[in-house]
C-alpha cells in the first residue's frame, strides 16, 4: 500500500511540474542549424516571447523551389510575436527548416525587420510527416 502512495505522489508531482512549463518554453535553447543563431530571445518562463505556432491559412505558407515561404500580415504575425511590427513576407530556405518539436509548424520572428539581418526570421520548424 505504501509503495502505491508513493507512486501517486510522484505521478502528481511530475504533472505538477509539466502544467508549470510555459509553452513558448519549447524554443529556449534551440538554434537555427545554419547560422547557429537562437531561435528565441525571450527568458524561459516568460510566458510570451517571439516564437509560436504558425497558424497555417490561405497565403501563410507555400513551398517554392528553394524552402518555403511565409507570408504574414502584422496582424497574423503579432499572434507569432506581440510586439511585431510590420508584415513578413521571408523564404525559409530548407537548409534552416528545423524538425518541429511537437508536430505542427513554427516560427521564431523579431520584433521588426531589421536590416542586419539576412532574413526576417530566426527559425523555422516543420513537421517531420511533410
Amino acid at each position: 500500500m505504501k509503495s502505491v502512495f508513493v507512486v501517486g505522489l510522484a505521478l502528481l508531482t511530475l504533472a505538477a511540474m509539466k502544467s508549470s512549463a510555459y509553452p513558448h518554453d519549447i524554443y529556449l535553447g534551440r538554434k537555427d542549424p545554419k547560422t547557429g543563431g537562437s531561435c528565441c530571445s525571450t527568458n524561459a518562463g516568460a510566458g510570451y516571447g517571439d516564437c509560436a505556432k504558425l497558424t497555417i491559412e490561405p497565403g501563410v505558407l507555400t513551398a517554392e523551389a528553394d524552402g518555403y515561404r511565409i507570408r504574414l500580415t502584422e496582424e497574423q504575425a503579432q499572434r507569432i510575436n506581440p510586439f511585431r511590427s510590420g508584415s513578413v513576407d521571408v523564404v525559409v530556405t530548407w537548409d534552416r527548416v528545423q524538425e518541429s518539436p511537437d508536430g505542427n509548424w513554427h516560427i521564431c520572428i523579431p520584433g521588426q525587420k531589421l536590416e542586419t539581418m539576412r532574413s526576417d526570421f530566426y527559425c523555422f520548424m516543420a513537421p517531420n510527416n511533410i
